[in-house]
């Protein structure tokens, strides 16, 4: 039995091809539907979006918003974490005077009039991240645990996040000593960070850049450890294959 023979039977080999294969694959597609939804979302200012928002943070968003683009145009992108909320999200925008559209209904062939998109479908929110210049992972200010921040830094977008995100604080850990994600205690810390960075734009390119290179790395676990794997099953092979 070859060295090769043991690789390929233990799956190494074909897994490390297929790694490879796949992450090319899924970065075509996810550009091609991120070009998809920017021609959707027709977005011609910044865009600030709340990504698996929780009850509570929606508020805190939009009163940043509302201060934010006091000095020049913003979008607002909401995206709930759970859409049995939608009817409750609704009727406080109403409650709030605010217009907002739907994005189903961006989908569905309407043209964008509205400043707020409000996001009440599934599966897209990974690709939405790639049109946002300014992002928030939700439940974090609230506690949740937060959610994963991953899918943000992949588009190189640097993401900011409440106190609570438990769930994730190994990669928030590493966000955060790279300068790429930022914890804020409530929406006036959101709006001065948010605010500094778009009156300094290169710190905010920097951060980005930190938060891609961090999110590759991640991405390239997979691959150093079939790498490892294949290293150690060599040296096997040497040893009496």
């Amino acid at each position: 039995m070859t060295r090769f023979t043991v690789l390929i039977r233990a799956g190494i080999v074909s897994k490390a091809i297929r790694l490879t294969a796949n992450l090319s694959h899924r970065l075509e597609k996810a550009e091609r539907k991120l070009e998809l939804l920017r021609g959707l979302c027709a977005l011609g200012e910044e865009a600030l979006l709340g990504g698996s928002t929780h009850a509570g943070e929606e508020a805190t968003l939009l009163a940043v918003w509302r201060r934010l683009r006091q000095e020049k145009p913003l979008a607002l992108i909401l995206v709930p974490r759970h859409l049995d909320r939608l009817a409750e999200l609704r009727a406080w925008l109403r409650q709030e005077n605010e217009t907002w559209q739907d994005f189903s209904a961006l989908r569905a062939g309407q043209s964008r009039r509205e400043r707020i998109i409000l996001v009440d479908t599934y599966g897209d929110l990974p690709i939405l991240y790639g049109l946002a210049d300014y992002v928030f992972i939700g439940g974090s200010l609230t506690p949740k645990g937060g959610h994963n921040p991953l899918e943000a830094a992949l588009w190189g977008k640097a993401v900011w996040h409440g106190p609570d995100v438990r769930d994730f604080a190994a990669i928030y850990h590493q966000l955060n000593e790279a300068g790429a994600a930022f914890v804020v205690q409530n929406g006036n810390e959101l709006f001065s960070q948010i605010n500094f960075f778009r009156h300094h734009a290169d710190a905010y390119r920097l951060a980005c850049q930190r938060a891609g290179e961090t999110a590759a790395a991640q991405s390239g676990a997979a691959a150093r450890q079939a790498a490892l794997a294949l290293e150690a099953l060599a040296k096997a092979g040497h040893a009496g294959y």
